[in-house]
């Protein structure tokens, strides 16, 4: 890569940072399935696993849901990567 004609320099810590953002991506783990606002869906991992919920947003890589259990409604943003379609 060059800037103004000559070999553009990258330090260390830029490096290390954009190693560290793709290690918390792997590709293994990029969305495959293709969400919308209604589906319903199980939470597949993290704090909320196992509960169910419907899509009331999505952006990005992230969806709101609509969570009703145990008697109460909650609304949690979560990443696509931690959802499975059910139904």
């Amino acid at each position: 890569m060059k800037r103004l004609g000559k070999p553009a320099v990258i330090r260390d810590s830029e490096i290390e940072g954009i190693k560290s953002f793709l290690g918390e991506f792997p590709l293994s783990e990029l969305v495959s399935e293709h969400f919308e606002i209604g589906n319903q869906v199980r939470v597949d991992s993290g704090a909320l696993s196992g509960q169910s919920g419907i899509i009331r947003k999505t952006q990005g890589n992230k969806a709101l849901l609509f969570i009703a259990s145990l008697g109460i409604e909650l609304h949690a943003e979560i990443s696509l990567n931690h959802l499975k379609r059910v139904g």
